[in-house]
C-alpha cells in the first residue's frame, strides 16, 4: 500500500514535467487526499460495521489518489483534504452498493477507479479556482464540459469493451456453463481456479519432483485450508523422520570413517582373527610392524605367520577354547610375548585379546605392540636415573642406595667412605674451557675406577666431587694408605689437548661405625673431612673425627650467628693508633673489627674473619665498618678532636668485587666525611690475582683523595712490579718479620731491605707489632718513618682513642 502511495507522488509530481515551483503543493495534496480518504473510510466502515474493516482503509486511501489526480496542481490543501474524504466515502458507499446489487467486481477496481475517478473529475469544476477555466472561462460550463466527458468517454469504454469480449467469446469461451461453474470448475474466468485445484495441483507437483520439503500453501479459514494444514504436519513429521533417520545414517558413516581413521593412525597393531585364526583385519601399523601387506596377511593364519615355532601349539590351544584357559593367551589380559615377523625376525610384544561378535559370528580382536624400542628406553632411563652421563660412574643415588644395602647386613661388616674433590679444577675449567673440564672429569673417573676394586662403590658424586666406598677395609693405616694412593694417581699430569696439566685431589676419610652408623652420616663426615684436608693446604687426606664435627659445627653456628650480628649491633670497632717514629706524634689509627657475642663475649677476629671472608657477608660487613669509621671520624671531628687519619683494612673479595670504589665515594658524600681522613689498607695477595682490575679499582680509590697501603708485606707475592705500578702511597711491614727484627739477622736484613726499597720509590713504610725499644730502635736507624703496636699501644675502643687524641 505504501509503495503504491509513494508511486502516486511520482505519477502525479511527474505531470508537471519539470521540477518547478508546483511540485511541493502537488505533493502534499496528493498526500492529504490519500491520507483522508483512507480516514474517512475506516470512520464510515466503522459507523455501519461497529469495528474497523482494513480492506476499508485500503481502498479509501485509493480512492482519495485516484479522485485528487486531476487536480492536484491547482487545488487548495484544505480544498484537497475535502476532496479525498468524501472520495473515500464514495469508495466504500460504492462497495457496499455493489455487494447489495449482487453486481460481479472481478478486479476489485469499480468503487475505487470508477466512482472515486467520476467524483475527482467532477471535483476539478466544483473547486477549482475559475482562473483555471482559460476555455470556458465560468464554474458552469466547465462542470457541463466535465460531466460530458464523463458520459462520452463511459459510453465509448463500455461499446467497444462488449464488442470485444462477445467476439473473443465466440472463438474462446470465457466462462462455463451454469452447472459446471456451482461444481467449482470456474477455471476459465479471469483465469482464477479454485481453492481445492490449487491444492491438488501443489500436491501433484510434489509427487512428481519427489520433493515434500516445502509445505503447500494454507488458508487457514476454509475446509479446504484445514486440509492444507493437515497435509503440511504430515509433511513435517515426514519430514522430521527423514532427517532424524539422515542423521543416525550420517552418524553411522562418521563413526566408521573415525574408527577407520584410528585403525590407520594407531601406532598399535590391530589384528582381527575369526575362530580359526584366520586373519580378517590388519591396520597399518601391524603391516609396518610385521613387515607384511594387508592384502598378504588377510585370510593367513596368525598362528602360522606370526606366532614364534615355540608359541604356536600352545596359542592353538588357547584358541581352540577361546582364550580363556591359563597361559600367555589369555581374553582380556595383557600379557608379554614373544612374536615374529615375516622375515622370522623374533621381538618382544605385549599382547591383550578381547571377543567380539560379529552377527553370528565370533571374533577376537588382538591388540599387539612391539616393546623393543620401549624395553631400550627403560634400559636407558635406569642409566639416566643411576649413572652419571658424563663419567658413566654411578651418581649419588646409586651410591647412596648401594651403600645403604651393604650397611643394612645381619652383621656389622668393615666400610668406608673416602670424599674426593679436586684441588684446581675451576682454574682448569675456566682457563682451557668447559670441553677440557669434561675431558679432564673422564680421565679422573678412568683412573680412579682402575685404583677401585670391583666390589667397591665409584660414583660421580657432582661437579669436581667423587665418593668411593670401601668395603672390607676399616683400619686407619690400611685407609691411609688407600687414601694416598688415590692421591698418587691423581697427582700425574692429564695431556688436555697437547697440554700438561695438574689436577691434586684432596681427600676426605668417614669410616664405619666411628665416622657414622648410615650412609648419608658416613657421607656427611667424609665430605666435613674433606673440607678440612682443603683448610690444611690441599692435597692431602684427612680423617672424620668427633673434634673435627665439634669445631665445623661451632663453625657453622658462628657463620647462623654473624647474619645477625650486624642487626643486633653486636660489632664493635676498635683502634690502634699509629705514630712518626722520628718526633713520636699520633698521625692515624687503624681500625680493627671486634665482635661481642651475647653469650660467648669478646670472640677473637681470628675465629670470625675467615668465617666473613669465605662466606657472602664480607661484603656487607666491609661496607658496615667504611661507614662506621667515617661516622666516628666525624664525632672526634665535632667534639674538637684534632683530624686524624683512620686506615681501613679492605677483604681481597670486597676490594675485587665490581663497583668498590663506587661504594667507597658514595659512604663518604653520604657521611660528609672528607678523603684525606681515610685510608685504606690491602693485601698484597689481593693485588697479585688480576693485575687490570686492581690498578683501575687503585685508580679510581686514588682518584677520589684517599691513601692506600699495602698491608702485610713481604709475607705473599712482592712484587717490584706492582709496586711500580700501582698508585700505592704506604708499605706496612709485617709483625712476623719487626718481631726479631732486633735479635734475627735474617728478619733485621728484610726490614732493612723493604725500608730501603720504600725509600727508593718513594713510598712511605710503617712498621707492625712493634712492642719492645730495642725493635722501634732499629727501625728509626734504619729510617722507617712509623709505627703501631703494643709499645704505645694495644688496640682500644673509640673512647679511649679519643683520649690519645686529647
Amino acid at each position: 500500500m505504501f509503495l503504491l502511495w509513494f508511486g502516486w507522488f511520482g505519477f502525479n509530481g511527474g505531470s508537471t514535467l519539470a521540477l518547478n515551483e508546483k511540485v511541493p503543493l502537488i505533493l502534499l495534496n496528493t498526500f492529504l487526499a490519500g491520507a483522508c480518504g483512507g480516514v474517512a473510510a475506516m470512520l464510515y466502515s466503522y459507523a455501519r460495521l461497529g469495528y474497523l474493516a482494513a480492506p476499508d482503509l485500503l481502498n479509501g486511501i485509493i480512492g482519495g489518489l485516484v479522485a485528487i489526480t486531476a487536480s492536484c496542481h491547482i487545488q487548495l490543501p484544505a480544498l484537497a483534504v475535502l476532496i479525498g474524504g468524501i472520495a473515500g466515502l464514495i469508495v466504500v458507499a460504492g462497495s457496499w452498493w455493489l455487494d447489495r446489487w449482487r453486481i460481479d467486481d472481478a478486479v476489485g477496481a469499480i468503487p475505487a477507479h470508477l466512482f472515486a475517478g467520476v467524483w475527482g473529475t467532477l471535483a476539478v469544476a466544483l473547486f477549482a479556482p475559475e482562473s483555471a477555466f482559460n476555455l470556458t472561462g465560468q464554474r458552469g460550463q466547465q462542470l457541463l464540459v466535465q460531466a460530458l466527458g464523463i458520459v462520452a468517454i463511459g459510453i465509448y469504454a463500455f461499446t467497444i469493451s462488449f464488442a470485444l469480449l462477445w467476439l473473443i467469446n465466440r472463438f474462446y469461451r470465457l466462462r462455463v456453463d451454469a452447472q459446471a461453474e456451482q461444481m467449482g470448475l470456474n477455471v476459465a474466468e479471469h483465469a482464477a481456479s479454485t481453492e481445492i485445484i490449487d491444492l491438488l495441483i501443489e500436491m501433484d507437483d510434489h509427487r512428481r519432483r519427489g520433493d515434500f520439503s516445502h509445505p503447500v500453501s494454507v488458508e487457514p479459514h476454509t475446509e479446504v485450508g484445514q486440509i492444507a494444514l493437515q497435509y503440511n504436519h504430515v509433511l513435517q513429521r515426514v519430514n522430521e523422520e527423514i532427517s532424524k533417520r539422515e542423521d543416525v545414517l550420517r552418524a553411522l558413516t562418521v563413526s566408521e570413517t573415525r574408527k577407520s581413521a584410528i585403525l590407520d593412525a594407531v601406532l598399535d597393531c590391530i589384528v582381527t582373527i575369526d575362530r580359526l585364526g584366520n586373519i580378517l583385519e590388519f591396520n597399518p601399523a601391524a603391516a609396518r610392524t610385521f613387515g607384511c601387506s594387508r592384502r598378504g596377511a588377510v585370510g593367513a593364519n596368525l598362528g602360522r605367520l606370526l606366532i614364534v615355532d615355540e608359541q604356536r601349539e600352545e596359542f592353538a590351544q588357547a584358541l581352540q577354547t577361546g582364550f580363556v584357559g591359563e597361559g600367555r593367551f589369555v581374553i582380556n589380559k595383557r600379557t608379554q610375548t614373544p612374536l615374529q615377523r615375516v622375515d622370522h625376525e623374533v621381538f618382544p610384544a605385549e599382547l591383550s585379546i578381547s571377543r567380539v561378535r560379529s552377527g553370528r559370528q565370533l571374533e577376537y580382536i588382538l591388540h599387539i605392540r612391539d616393546v623393543t624400542r620401549q624395553r631400550d628406553i627403560q634400559r636407558r632411563l635406569h642409566h639416566l636415573a643411576h649413572y652419571d652421563q658424563l663419567t658413566s660412574l654411578s651418581n649419588r643415588n646409586h651410591f647412596r642406595q648401594g651403600l645403604t644395602y651393604y650397611l643394612m647386613a645381619e652383621t656389622p661388616r668393615q666400610a668406608a667412605v673416602l670424599f674426593l674433590d679436586l684441588d684446581r679444577f675451576k682454574t682448569i675449567n675456566d682457563t682451557l674451557g668447559h670441553a677440557a673440564g669434561d675431558q679432564l672429569l673422564r680421565e679422573v673417573a678412568a683412573r680412579l675406577r682402575q685404583s677401585t676394586r670391583g666390589d667397591d662403590l665409584l660414583a660421580r658424586w657432582g661437579g669436581d666431587e667423587f665418593v668411593i666406598a670401601l668395603f672390607g677395609i676399616g683400619n686407619p693405616q690400611d685407609l691411609a694408605h688407600k687414601a694416598q694412593q688415590y692421591i698418587d694417581a691423581l697427582a700425574q699430569p692429564y695431556d688436555l689437548d697437547g697440554k700438561a696439566v695438574h689436577a691434586p685431589t684432596s681427600i676426605g676419610v668417614a669410616a664405619y661405625p666411628d665416622g657414622g652408623d648410615n650412609a648419608d652420616a658416613l657421607i656427611h663426615h667424609a665430605d666435613l673431612a674433606l673440607y678440612q684436608a682443603k683448610s690444611a693446604g690441599r692435597n692431602n687426606y684427612q680423617f672424620f673425627t668427633p673434634e673435627l664435627a665439634h669445631q665445623l659445627s661451632e663453625r657453622f653456628d658462628y657463620e647462623n650467628e654473624l647474619r645477625d650480628a650486624i642487626q643486633h649491633e653486636e660489632f664493635e670497632l676498635y683502634y690502634q693508633p699509629q705514630l712518626d717514629i722520628a718526633t713520636g706524634a699520633l698521625i692515624g689509627a687503624e681500625t680493627l673489627l671486634r665482635w661481642r657475642h651475647p653469650h660467648k663475649g669478646l670472640v677473637q677476629p681470628n675465629v670470625f674473619i675467615p668465617i666473613l671472608e669465605e662466606s657472602d657477608l664480607i661484603n656487607s660487613i666491609g661496607e658496615w665498618v667504611i661507614r662506621s669509621a667515617c661516622r666516628q671520624s666525624q664525632i672526634w671531628r665535632n667534639q674538637g678532636l684534632p683530624a686524624l687519619r683512620i686506615a681501613i683494612n679492605v677483604s681481597g673479595r670486597q676490594f675485587l668485587q665490581a663497583g668498590f670504589a663506587d661504594t667507597v665515594a658514595r659512604v663518604l658524600s653520604e657521611e660528609h666525611v672528607e678523603p684525606t681522613c681515610i685510608a685504606l689498607e690491602i693485601t698484597e695477595t689481593v693485588l697479585a690475582r688480576d693485575t687490570q682490575q686492581c690498578i683501575e679499582t687503585l685508580q679510581d680509590l686514588h682518584k677520589l683523595g684517599l691513601e692506600i697501603a699495602v698491608d702485610d708485606f713481604g709475607t705473599g707475592y712482592s712484587s717490584l712490579s706492582y709496586l711500580k705500578r700501582f698508585p700505592i702511597d704506604t708499605i706496612k711491614i709485617d709483625r712476623s718479620f719487626v718481631i726479631e727484627c732486633d735479635v734475627n739477622a735474617e728478619d733485621a736484613a728484610i726490614c732493612a731491605a723493604i725500608i730501603s726499597l720504600g725509600r727508593s720509590l718513594g713510598l712511605k713504610t710503617l712498621a707492625e707489632g712493634v712492642e719492645k725499644h730495642s725493635q722501634l730502635d732499629f727501625l728509626r736507624e734504619e729510617g722507617c718513618d712509623a709505627y703501631q703496636g703494643y709499645l704505645f699501644s694495644p688496640p682500644v675502643p673509640a673512647t679511649a682513642m679519643a683520649g690519645w687524641l686529647r
